[in-house]
């Protein structure tokens, strides 16, 4: 983007971005001079407490007339706000680059836009249809939020107004992404379509005539879902392709002793001179992710839920994945966990029940299948009822509690006490098992509320969790 500024000279430069969460154009009016981030980047980046400009101001005010742009949108019928905070990522930083960019020789500004209708993930808010004027341009955002890793796929669009050499230049948030047969993941709606039924297609000419569209686009995969019953998972970076490999490694072992469904992989792809990574076709689960529901709806399948996790920790094989910070002893956590307990409403109370109950007993047992993730955006339910568990990119073998943590995470003291009850009568989990369990509901409460700003449904979840461990007495 700066090449671009420097090369065109514009009078006027737009940086734009997706904000999930939001439900409304936001027109920014600062960029803060700290790069804070909660998830890695495309390309597997994860910067903290570093600077976007090496010994620039602490922030930047926008230079292009927020107020009178924010009206005039207004005016056109969509909803659009003034906002305070472009986030602690890329798209702060992006806003901060061109700021520091076009320096006072030109304006430059950053608009946030929302899901487009149809497009958010279950839960999240979006630009309603209906909610902008017949005829203007529903331009649908590219990225949509992987449950539980929770993070945001940007495309960023520098755009040169009354510029000296007029130009529109789109920079792509990673390298386009190609399927096995050459075409770009990336495009307009029906070269996408396309592009699913040839990654399908390629290698697997039986479900080439299955019609295809895009269902998810996030940070970590391209969802495309084919026909009826089945989607197509393709990783856009290689550390996600890493966690694809997991789900194909494992899922065919674990599914069988499960009593919900889980995305079994049916169709596998391994890379190819066009694409460098492995990928999946799945199945189709109709449903909603358990996070829409009230958590007193959850709270009726709570016995179910503890018979799944109480199936699914057993003894784990020798070649699970490993994962340095799921299943691990807390100990290894703490000073990570600590760092975030600051910036949230009663982070200070939480970090001293954290503190009392990390100093359970260690897991002394064997390491055991763990999912990883289990919050209410990796659980579908159909009709009140739970129906699968999804999204086992974290899989790995270790102390169970990591996965207990949901207790906190998904139901009322009704539904935990069930859900302790009877997992404890299946396994013979004991206090020190749940002690842990609540430490790591804790921790992951703060790594949600710590940086959520872009992602409604994860900060909902950590605001219940907190509720709580903290509603709890001290033991």
């Amino acid at each position: 983007m700066r090449e671009l500024i420097a090369a065109h000279e514009p009078d006027v430069v737009i940086a734009t971005g997706l904000a999930g969460g939001r439900d409304a154009v936001s027109i920014e009016r600062v960029a803060v001079n700290l790069i804070d981030a909660r998830i890695p980047d495309n390309a597997g980046a994860q910067p903290v407490d570093l600077p976007c400009v090496p010994g620039g101001p602490a922030a930047w005010f926008a230079t292009v007339p927020v107020k009178a742009m924010t009206v005039a949108v207004a005016g056109r019928g969509i909803p659009c706000r003034l906002s305070l905070s472009a986030g602690s990522f890329v798209c702060n930083h992006v806003f901060a680059q061109a700021m520091d960019a076009v320096g006072s020789g030109a304006r430059a500004g950053f608009v946030h836009v929302p899901w487009a209708t149809g497009q958010a993930p279950g839960g999240e808010p979006e630009l309603a249809a209906g909610r902008h004027r017949p005829g203007a341009r529903d331009r649908r955002a590219h990225g949509a939020g992987r449950a539980g890793r929770c993070g945001r796929a940007r495309r960023r669009t520098a755009l040169t107004v009354r510029g000296r050499r007029p130009a529109l230049r789109t920079l792509p948030a990673s390298p386009p992404l190609r399927w096995p047969d050459g075409a770009h993941a990336r495009g307009r709606g029906g070269g996408r379509r396309r592009s699913g039924e040839a990654a399908a297609g390629r290698r697997h000419p039986d479900l080439a005539g299955l019609p295809a569209r895009i269902a998810e686009n996030g940070w970590d995969n391209v969802m495309v879902r084919l026909g009826e019953e089945l989607t197509v998972r393709v990783p856009r970076r290689e550390a996600a392709a890493r966690l694809v490999e997991h789900e194909q490694l494992v899922l065919p072992r674990l599914a069988g002793r499960l009593p919900v469904a889980v995305p079994v992989p049916v169709r596998v792809g391994r890379p190819t001179r066009f694409y460098p990574w492995s990928w999946s076709v799945v199945p189709w689960f109709e449903g909603e992710v358990a996070a829409s529901l009230p958590a007193s709806e959850r709270d009726g399948w709570a016995e179910l839920w503890a018979e799944t996790l109480a199936a699914l920790h057993r003894p784990a094989d020798a070649d699970a994945p490993p994962n340095p910070v799921r299943g691990v002893p807390l100990a290894l956590r703490m000073d990570a966990i600590r760092d975030r307990m600051s910036a949230f409403a009663r982070a200070g109370e939480l970090r001293a029940r954290f503190e009392r109950d990390a100093a359970a007993p260690p897991y002394a047992g064997p390491p055991l299948w763990i999912h990883g993730d289990p919050h209410p955006l990796n659980v579908l339910c159909r009709g009140g009822a739970l129906t699968a568990l999804i999204d086992f990119g974290d899989v790995t073998a270790g102390d169970p509690a990591t996965d207990l943590a949901t207790a906190w995470m998904t139901f009322t003291p009704r539904g935990r006490a069930l859900f302790i009850e009877r997992y404890t009568a299946l396994t013979g989990a004991d206090a020190a098992m749940w002690r842990r369990a609540r430490a790591w509901a804790a921790g992951m409460a703060s790594a949600m509320l710590a940086a959520s700003d872009d992602h409604a449904a994860l900060a909902a979840i950590g605001r219940h969790t907190v509720e709580q461990v903290l509603g709890e007495p001290p033991e």
